[in-house]
């Protein structure tokens, strides 16, 4: 089945969230189609190997809109990679009412898709949201103090909550952004704790897009606050 791929954006916040927008070919009847909202996880953007997850929908006779979130990739915002659960989970709510206003989309059959820190955003909009009929979540991390606490032991998770402090104490008195990479390797200071496979994937997939240096930071501020409080 032919997919058309279109270059798009939509207001979110203050600032505006870009997408692509993915429809099937053969709409020539004038039938509504249903569709999805999709985004990545955390540090992520839609470049890193969203677009296969996109097409297949889109072959299904499902039209997707896969998005950045506000201050990530294409999108505006700053300051840049900043990541905040609350405003990206409004992102999705945006994206929903994008996709219910296109004329080829059936407003009544509309649902998301997240995987990783997305699959937990997911589940929070669907519960808000009555207009998501479908959800999948994808490896969501569904308790993520949790899930901290248990990859960086009780030690170190009590030094990143005294980290958080000292970082709002900080910015309180100087302003500006600190940042910090977005993933590392058990021991390698405040970031997502991964496994050597999946740090060498998450490696991967930063140099497909291009600037691959900016998807590898993200605020210290709001990471802190989004991963432990």
């Amino acid at each position: 089945m032919p997919i058309e791929k279109r270059d798009v954006m939509f207001k979110s916040g203050e600032t505006f969230a870009a997408g692509w927008f993915f429809l099937p070919e053969p709409m020539r009847s004038g039938a509504r189609v249903p569709a999805v909202a999709m985004a990545h996880g955390f540090g992520a953007v839609k470049e890193m190997y969203l677009e296969p997850f996109a097409r297949r929908f889109a072959a299904a006779g499902i039209a997707v809109l896969v998005f950045d979130y506000r201050s990530f990739g294409a999108s505006g915002g700053e300051p840049r990679q900043r990541v905040i659960p609350r405003d990206q989970m409004d992102d999705y709510h945006n994206a929903l009412t994008w996709l219910s206003l296109q004329p080829e989309v059936d407003p009544n059959r509309l649902g998301v898709w997240g995987s990783s820190f997305s699959g937990a955003h997911v589940i929070q909009v669907t519960a808000h949201d009555s207009r998501v009929k479908a959800v999948v979540s994808q490896v969501g991390p569904m308790d993520l103090d949790q899930i901290t606490r248990g990859l960086d032991g009780a030690e170190q998770f009590a030094a990143l909550q005294q980290l958080v402090i000292e970082e709002r104490i900080r910015y309180a008195k100087e302003g500006g952004e600190r940042y910090v990479p977005s993933a590392g390797r058990p021991g390698e200071g405040f970031a997502l704790q991964a496994d050597e496979d999946s740090y060498n994937f998450g490696t991967q997939a930063k140099a497909t897009v291009r600037r691959p240096e900016d998807q590898a930071r993200v605020p210290l501020r709001s990471s802190s606050i989004a991963l432990v409080g």
